[in-house]
């Protein structure tokens, strides 16, 4: 039997009225918060501070046991994820489980934050 495939040119479209209109409705409170996960060399422990309804600042407190060369590359999904203001973002290449560690104390933080 033959699989059905998607049409690559297929797009997927949201329906008007399924987005917010605009960053006041965002699902953050405003605040600093903080999380914490584990990287590939121990714990990291992130500072998020919303304002507006948006990510302003993503900030690496400690992640003292992180090898230093993965850690100067994962921290550029700091950049990714204030971007596209979320933490679903693709971890960093070279720097996995450093970048994931990263990544999920920046959702351990944003679940504080939830309205």
């Amino acid at each position: 039997m033959r699989k059905s495939r998607r049409n690559w040119k297929q797009r997927k479209t949201i329906p008007p009225g399924c987005l917010p209109e605009s960053r006041n409705d965002s699902i953050y409170k405003d605040g600093t918060y903080t999380g914490d996960a584990k990287g590939y060399g121990g714990n990291i422990k992130v500072q998020v501070v919303i304002a507006g309804g948006e990510i302003t600042n993503i900030e690496v407190l400690s992640a003292k046991d992180e090898d230093e060369a993965y850690y100067n590359t994962a921290i550029r999904i700091i950049d990714n994820m204030l971007d596209k203001q979320t933490p679903n973002v693709d971890t960093i290449s070279s720097a996995t489980y450093t970048s994931t560690g990263i990544k999920n104390a920046v959702i351990a933080a944003l679940k504080q934050a939830v309205k």
